[in-house]
């Protein structure tokens, strides 16, 4: 009760304030700080994100399953793909998925001797084709099927290469992968279209989860929070990825549109 109260009078102080200009300035920074705190632009280094956090989740879930299929869409240069290969054990198989033929090279350098990673020089969409991937000179890493303005950071994407596409659910079928146990893109702003891909895994209840980075890029490729959310919904529990767990996400509200990098996790009803 008198936690309650405490509660009530600083909010109640808050509000004398609230939507005047000479409190600008404190509520932008008090805006920065709760963001920070719910993990927004937290979630480019898979190290500190929760993304690691998470993988125990997975593996206590599916711990029955003698060996899991997972995909990294998005690999870039292998460092996830190696931790989520040394994680899950030899018994599993890691596809790991970039389109550039540099960083693919990369990628390739850094699986080693792993067998459990299989390396594919390749990237996914709604459907099957080529298409333009605009790289920055400096770093190498940084790419995007959309030609993103990243004037605020000084940065331009100023190299074009083309990349071979398939779709998750061209490449299972061809491959011959009846289940994916755990699938995560990061693939800047194009990771909607690569669900779109996906649709007939999800339908037919064949993938059981699925991790998505939402952040900058998404303003970008025009793609919205509430896509993900109306695509998922029916079929997954979804959560955003915090540093010590998950945070449930039962309702859609405008809220939500937070453009600052974070993931989110579905995990399959």
């Amino acid at each position: 009760m008198r936690q309650q109260r405490m509660k009530k009078i600083i909010w109640g102080l808050l509000g004398l304030f609230a939507g005047k200009r000479s409190m600008q300035g404190f509520y932008e920074g008090l805006l920065r700080v709760a963001l920070d705190g719910l993990n927004y632009g937290r979630g480019g280094d898979f190290r500190t994100s929760g993304e690691l956090h998470l993988l125990h989740r997975i593996k206590d879930s599916l711990k029955d399953v003698q060996r899991l299929v997972v995909f990294d869409v998005g690999a870039n240069i292998g460092e996830y793909s190696v931790a989520l290969a040394d994680f899950f054990g030899p018994q599993s198989t890691v596809h790991a998925f970039e389109p550039s033929k540099e960083t693919f090279a990369k990628l390739k350098a850094a699986i080693g001797a792993r067998t459990n990673v299989v390396a594919n020089n390749c990237g996914f969409s709604d459907s099957e084709g080529i298409l333009k991937l605009y790289k920055n000179t400096e770093r190498h890493t940084l790419a995007s099927l959309y030609q993103r303005d990243l004037e605020h950071y000084d940065l331009k994407l100023d190299q074009v290469e083309e990349i071979q596409l398939s779709t998750v659910d061209l490449f299972c079928a061809k491959h011959g992968i009846e289940r994916l146990h755990f699938l995560k893109i990061d693939i800047e702003g194009h990771e909607l279209s690569a669900l779109k891909g996906a649709e007939g895994m999800i339908r037919e209840g064949r993938i059981d989860f699925i991790q998505f980075e939402f952040g900058g890029a998404n303003v970008d490729s025009r793609t919205y929070f509430r896509d993900f959310f109306t695509l998922l919904k029916p079929s997954f529990r979804l959560y955003r990825i915090v540093r010590d767990g998950l945070q449930p996400i039962d309702h859609y509200y405008e809220g939500l549109e937070q453009f600052n990098t974070i993931n989110y996790l579905a995990e399959k009803r």
